[in-house]
């Protein structure tokens, strides 16, 4: 049986795909995947396929399926919010395919992606979003309750909320084309 540290020289040798190599990184010395893709947005598109990728409860959304939706989230993230390389954008739900969407479209622009945890308390949340100061947050019904608790998150963060079957209040975008 090969141990686990000799399978990763193996498959990290020279020549081999997942070929390891030393490279600078902001004047620092990394070890970087040779044949890896540059951008996770590069990743997405070449891992596109028709395998299944995420099932929830009834639905059952494949590679390619989160890369259009992605794409159409990411589109509007682009156009509607200004969203640019480096600004954040902040993700509060549950375990929704929604999630894995709005974060590859959100790195797949060069954003990045600001996890939050679904059980934070809008006390949490608050905090989290005046350390991280979103462009955009995008979140579920139970989680947008939270945030208009937050008496003190800053007001000029833009807010998507997916899955609401209700309208949601003035100045909240509802995109469930998109997700």
């Amino acid at each position: 049986m090969v141990e686990r540290a000799e399978a990763i020289r193996t498959l990290t040798a020279p020549g081999q795909p997942f070929e390891i190599e030393k490279v600078k990184v902001w004047g620092r010395d990394c070890l970087w995947f040779k044949n890896g893709p540059p951008t996770l947005r590069q990743l997405y598109e070449t891992t596109r396929s028709d395998k299944p990728f995420i099932i929830y409860e009834s639905e059952r959304l494949s590679f390619e399926d989160i890369w259009r939706r992605s794409c159409r989230l990411a589109t509007v993230l682009l156009n509607d919010y200004g969203v640019r390389k480096g600004d954040r954008v902040a993700i509060s739900m549950r375990n929704y395919p929604e999630w894995m969407i709005a974060f590859c479209a959100t790195t797949s622009i060069g954003a990045i992606a600001v996890a939050m945890n679904a059980m934070w308390q809008p006390n949490e949340m608050e905090y989290a979003l005046n350390d991280s100061r979103p462009r955009v947050l995008i979140v579920d019904p139970e989680r947008l309750e939270r945030f208009l608790q937050c008496e003190k998150a800053p007001r000029d963060v833009a807010v998507i909320v997916t899955r609401a079957t209700k309208a949601p209040p003035a100045g909240i975008a509802r995109l469930e084309g998109y997700f």
